[in-house]
């Protein structure tokens, strides 16, 4: 998302003209985030073995990312390189919900990562049991409504009452309150949790790790048996045969691994590349100045977020890379 969407007093769209590096990135990491999120996406729905209930996550992230390429950064490249808007009403209209709605969607999707890491990590027993791909899905649409019923009603009002005509963008001084609102909510909050959280998080992680072997194969074996005892009945129990604990328990000590690994690279780059833009449109909503310097470099590095996503995802899981190559030379 360009968040020269929104306008303030005082400042000319018609330096956006000068900036001749900005629309050249912008369409490099356009195509790079279109390659990796459609090739991520085609890798989880073509291959069943992949998906998994966290894998939904980043599969409904892919998403996000896809829609902001296709329908949000070509006009945010138009703006860049032509000032006055050319495009229409209708189309703007367009613009603007999908720009506001697939970033703050990809936003809150980061923040949701990170809950479903805590879950994960502060109650293990619990999440393996009750997390499944029916509530992960369940989750990202209750994210993506969230934002829906947060963004919309300003946009609205925004392309009924407080269009500037001739311009795409939504008008800041006419609704200050929803959009400082929306701006805190919406943009910057789920940076600064996502920020919190994760100390939190490497130290479960961590406090996991130290655990003994014989106590965690002792704790999983208790767990295990007691969930055979509630599904099966008595004679059926007697006659299962022993399961590879073992072999269990350091399948899933690699899977929570990677899913660690996925977010700590996650929140770093997230950090990198959003915290800036968002930075200088909470500076630019509260008390608007010039900070040139800053939104050059926001914009810059949130172009690349989109496609950092996938790529980290592809570097992370050894399986999905592996996948992605057969898919790619044909196999």
């Amino acid at each position: 998302m360009n968040f020269s969407n929104v306008t303030f007093p005082d400042f000319d769209d018609d330096d956006y003209k000068n900036w001749d590096f900005l629309p050249i990135i912008q369409i490099v990491t356009s195509v790079a985030a279109f390659f990796f999120n459609a090739a991520v996406l085609c890798c989880y729905t073509l291959y069943r073995r992949l998906r998994t209930p966290f894998s939904i996550y980043l599969m409904a992230l892919c998403v996000a990312n896809l829609a902001h390429t296709i329908f949000a950064s070509p006009i945010d490249i138009l703006k860049m390189v032509h000032p006055t808007y050319v495009l229409g009403p209708r189309t703007c209209n367009f613009y603007v919900y999908a720009a506001y709605n697939t970033a703050g969607t990809t936003l809150n999707l980061h923040l949701l990562i990170s809950l479903n890491r805590i879950w994960a990590m502060a109650h293990p027993f619990s999440y393996r049991t009750k997390h499944t791909t029916r509530i992960a899905a369940a989750a990202c649409l209750t994210v993506t409504a969230y934002v829906h019923l947060i963004c919309v009603p300003g946009i609205v009002q925004d392309s009924l009452y407080y269009r500037i005509p001739g311009t795409c963008f939504i008008n800041g001084t006419a609704q200050p309150r929803w959009t400082v609102f929306m701006q805190i909510v919406i943009f910057s909050l789920p940076i600064i949790c996502i920020a919190i959280f994760y100390p939190f998080i490497t130290w479960k992680h961590c406090q996991r790790g130290k655990l003994h072997p014989h106590e965690r194969t002792e704790v999983h074996s208790v767990d295990h048996a007691q969930r055979r005892t509630t599904i099966l009945p008595r004679s059926a129990v007697l006659s299962v045969a022993p399961v590879p604990v073992l072999q269990q328990q350091q399948s899933r000590r690699e899977s929570m691994s990677r899913a660690f690994v996925v977010l700590t690279l996650l929140t770093i780059s997230l950090i990198i590349c959003e915290a800036p833009i968002n930075t200088f449109f909470l500076i630019m909503t509260v008390a608007p100045q010039a900070l040139p310097m800053l939104e050059t470099v926001g914009v810059v590095l949130y172009s690349l977020q989109p496609a950092m996503d996938p790529l980290l995802f592809i570097v992370s899981f050894r399986d999905l890379r592996r996948q992605l190559f057969r898919m790619l030379l044909c196999r």
